[in-house]
């Protein structure tokens, strides 16, 4: 992320700053939280195929999708705005922090669960 100018925004970062800072997140974040509350499940992209958490490994693994989305509205949004741009780094790193841990999380879930599958 670099240090935004004064110069104001071009139409395409203002699109961008709408579509992958603001509608994408919050799509995400929508989705996410629909398929906890009424599935109760989570899912995860490993090599093309979805898997699907439930229960404790669910909520964990969600983490993955607010990190993201806390990621992109901090790198395409806050990030184009000079006055918050301090905050936008802490952000961006807090969701790049939630992505790596999740992701640990959901590949040992994945392993783990494997060894109990016969």
């Amino acid at each position: 992320m670099e240090i935004p100018s004064d110069i104001p925004l071009s139409k395409y970062e203002k699109v961008e700053m709408i579509v992958l800072g603001i509608t994408v997140p919050a799509l995400i974040i929508i989705w996410t939280l629909y398929q906890l509350i009424v599935y109760s499940e989570a899912i995860y992209i490993f090599h093309d195929e979805p898997v699907y958490f439930t229960g404790v490994a669910a909520y964990l693994v969600c983490w993955f999708w607010f990190g993201l989305s806390l990621a992109l509205f901090a790198h395409f949004f806050l990030g184009k705005k000079r006055r918050y741009y301090s905050l936008a780094r802490k952000q961006f790193r807090y969701g790049v922090l939630l992505v790596f841990s999740s992701t640990l999380v959901a590949v040992w879930y994945t392993f783990e669960l494997h060894k109990l599958l016969p």
